[in-house]
């Protein structure tokens, strides 16, 4: 099965994404919406991967995948 390099961005971007957020949401069963100030730090990484992931399926989506490589892979 052959698939064309968009293709595979948008399979990379909602993988990635789906992942991030299933995280996010576990973090926030386990340990509730307001969780302890220890948590602080990890559940603000996960909530900045899911916002990055919004800009990478918005940057696909404008279709200007030599940016996006650069942003994906060299940030």
């Amino acid at each position: 099965m052959e698939h064309r390099p968009v293709d595979l961005w948008r399979h990379y971007l909602v993988g990635r994404t789906v992942a991030t957020s299933l995280f996010l949401v576990l973090l926030a069963i386990l340990n509730g919406l307001s969780p302890p100030r220890a948590l602080w730090p990890l559940f603000s990484l996960a909530a900045l991967q899911v916002v990055t992931n919004g800009a990478y399926l918005y940057v696909w989506r404008i279709g200007d995948l030599a940016f996006l490589g650069y942003l994906a892979f060299g940030v």
